[in-house]
């Protein structure tokens, strides 16, 4: 057993000895063994030599001895913590973090404690033994930038190129996100650009992220053309969700023909637009005061073979602005019998009222 081995490894308790002799014995005795776990009772005042002395030991006995050590630490010293192999910091009776010690930076910016994830990661960088992974940069990259800290987000990326680390497709769309919180649109292209041009090949999630760039910053005509080139450029289709976030940008600034253009292109590539697509671009076709759109938009969804279905406030709210303005007897009475067609309940107000004449010439 362990408090066996112990006895048989007299270098471990003379080194404690030689350093402080009256720990000598509260180690001996404080390690017991029950069903392969031992457990390391308080030593205090203990300063960080004697500790690290006593728990390098301790390691060493455990990994050789074939027995789990378990113990608490209150704050050790770098050199101390980094010798367990996994540890677990508690909050209110609850586990925070539980992990290899060189994750727990990580670990706590995942937990959204980016103040301190950062604190540890400052003390890693010290130990020439610990190498921060890019999954590490990556979330504490992203807590960054989740509290808009694109400056220093930027400068964690030149650290870990400085450490030999190359940043991938999921660095680049955080930091794509930090150019939209910031509205810093020459930023984003340049990180798009230069990152692209090193290598790093861009996800759907990067095209997302970009379109969302672009609409934040009024640039749709660039947000169309990096759909309409996506595929040929890095051999990925977007899908409906890309066509989705390029018209919903579009129609943000109340620029109706791009939205539109962007409906057209996504027919075009085949792509079949969804509920959220249509219930995205009907509202902005009807702001515009576009019937035929708002007509051939409903008539898409409804009679389609799979129908989309389109939520019925938006079709009603469609109907009542029709009947609002005059000139378009035809396209309201269109639009309201293939309402009923197809169950779609017609509001009271709108069933009630009656159809504008038509505009004499």
């Amino acid at each position: 057993g362990l408090f066996n081995a112990l006895q048989k490894v007299p270098t471990m308790v003379e080194a404690v000895r030689a350093v402080y002799p009256k720990f000598a014995e509260p180690v001996r005795e404080l390690l017991q063994e029950e069903e392969g776990y031992a457990g390391l009772g308080e030593l205090s005042s203990l300063d960080a030599f004697a500790a690290h002395v006593i728990m390098k030991k301790v390691a060493v006995l455990a990994h050789s001895g074939g027995c789990n050590v378990l113990t608490t630490i209150h704050q050790p010293s770098s050199e101390v913590f980094h010798g367990f192999d996994k540890v677990m910091l508690l909050r209110k009776g609850e586990a925070l973090f539980f992990g290899a010690p060189p994750q727990l930076s990580k670990g706590l910016a995942a937990c959204g404690e980016l103040a301190e994830a950062m604190q540890v990661f400052e003390e890693l960088r010290k130990d020439a033994d610990v190498h921060p992974d890019v999954i590490c940069y990556s979330v504490l990259i992203k807590g960054l930038v989740d509290q808009h800290d694109l400056d220093s987000a930027l400068r964690l990326v030149e650290d870990m190129m400085a450490a030999g680390h190359s940043p991938d497709d999921i660095i680049l769309t955080h930091l794509l996100e930090g150019c939209r919180y910031a509205g810093n649109h020459s930023l984003g292209k340049k990180l798009f650009a230069d990152m692209l041009a090193s290598g790093v090949k861009p996800s759907e999630f990067t095209l997302v992220t970009m379109l969302k760039l672009h609409g934040r910053c009024g640039a749709h005509k660039e947000a169309y053309d990096l759909v309409a080139g996506w595929c040929g450029q890095h051999g990925l289709s977007p899908s409906v969700i890309h066509y989705t976030c390029l018209m919903s940008g579009c129609l943000r600034t109340k620029s109706y023909d791009q939205a539109w253009a962007a409906y057209d292109l996504m027919c075009a590539n085949g792509i079949v637009p969804d509920s959220t697509a249509i219930a995205t671009l009907l509202p902005g076709m009807v702001a515009a005061q576009q019937w035929g759109k708002v007509l051939a938009l409903a008539q898409q969804a409804l009679t389609a073979p799979t129908p989309v279905a389109i939520p019925p406030v938006t079709l009603n709210n469609a109907l009542s602005q029709m009947l609002a303005f005059g000139g378009n007897t035809a396209q309201a009475e269109q639009l309201r019998a293939m309402m009923q067609s197809v169950g779609i309940a017609v509001t009271a107000r709108n069933a009630r009222r009656n159809l504008p004449e038509p505009t004499r010439q």
